[in-house]
């Protein structure tokens, strides 16, 4: 995949692209690997303001495109990898290994250089047709340094238990039910003083199938979160988040999705942060190749006594209005 965009800020204009790889190969008949990479260059970026317009809306095209990202002066270069393997061992028993490295780059203007390696084993269970047991366990090294030299680094190791419950009504409504519970171990470093902090994880998810076209889902979860390029500071943060997808008609589609965080420093007494992220999109079918979309996004963040990088407010809302269309010409 390869993705460019142009914005016009003022008198400056100012462009974005991205590149991407993906990569699936089957190894025998129960083993995996993956393995993908992404570069990318970010002229305007404000902590996530603007996200995918709509990700993985079932049954019907979905734009591809990412508008820019935010209002601010630094120039960015963004580097990840991520490779993977699977091992099916029955047909009820899997287990998933993922490593991955991520770097990103200040080119211009003030801003946090951060690096940060991660891996994950987990191994999930279907004990019958409509229950699954699955633990996993995590690590991951942030580093992030400042344009003054000094810097913080963050080792984070988790593990975590989660059980899930299918209730099937008919063929096309049911409930899906998972909980997950477990422990976080920071350690951080900085300035030669280190602070540990334990924290537990709880997770609850619940997706309701309505129809075949409909689908709700609700889920929070608390842990600890690292704003990477944003604030060296962690934080223990819970997150609400709410989506919901059908269809009104054959050709009409449509997406909502919401989500709130707050986050308390977990090294400072005093600090914390919210976040708030609304979006709605509607979409029409013209014809099997062609699409009509609309999208309206709401964003809003408040930084309380929190060091941030140079360039981003403390509060900060944003509101977005889009519309497009979606072409596609199958190659065979």
């Amino acid at each position: 995949n390869a993705y460019y965009s142009g914005a016009s800020s003022g008198a400056e204009e100012v462009a974005g692209a991205s590149v991407s790889a993906r990569t699936r190969l089957p190894v025998g008949r129960r083993n995996g690997l993956s393995a993908n990479v992404d570069l990318s260059y970010d002229p305007t970026y404000l902590f996530n303001a603007f996200g995918p317009i709509a990700e993985n809306v079932e049954r019907g095209v979905v734009p591809g495109t990412r508008p820019p990202r935010g209002i601010t002066e630094q120039r960015w270069i963004n580097a990840q990898g991520r490779m993977g393997f699977q091992r099916n061992w029955t047909p009820r028993q899997q287990t998933n290994a993922v490593a991955g490295t991520q770097r990103r780059e200040p080119l211009s203007g003030p801003g946090f250089e951060s690096s940060m390696l991660s891996g994950n084993v987990r191994h999930s269970w279907n004990v019958k047709q409509h229950a699954i047991l699955a633990s996993s366990l995590g690590y991951v090294e942030n580093l992030q340094r400042t344009e003054a030299g000094t810097q913080r680094a963050i080792t984070s190791q988790t593990a975590e238990v989660s059980a899930t419950l299918l209730r099937p009504w008919s063929p096309y409504q049911s409930v899906r039910l998972t909980m997950s519970g477990g422990l976080n171990r920071s350690r951080q470093t900085a300035d030669g003083e280190s602070f540990e902090l334990n924290s537990p994880i709880i997770a609850g998810l619940v997706r309701l199938d309505l129809s075949r076209n409909w689908s709700v889902s609700l889920d929070a979860r608390r842990d600890i979160t690292i704003l990477n390029g944003i604030t060296p500071e962690p934080f223990e943060s819970s997150v609400v988040s709410m989506r919901s997808t059908g269809a009104v008609g054959a050709r009409l589609q449509m997406s909502t999705s919401a989500s709130y965080t707050r986050g308390a420093a977990a090294v400072s007494t005093s600090g914390s942060f919210e976040n708030l992220v609304g979006t709605v999109q509607l979409q029409y079918a013209v014809s099997s190749w062609c699409a009509l979309f609309s999208n309206y996004s709401y964003y809003q963040h408040r930084f309380r006594g929190v060091e941030v990088q140079a360039g981003i407010p403390n509060r900060y809302e944003l509101n977005s209005l889009r519309a497009g269309v979606t072409l596609g010409v199958p190659i065979f």
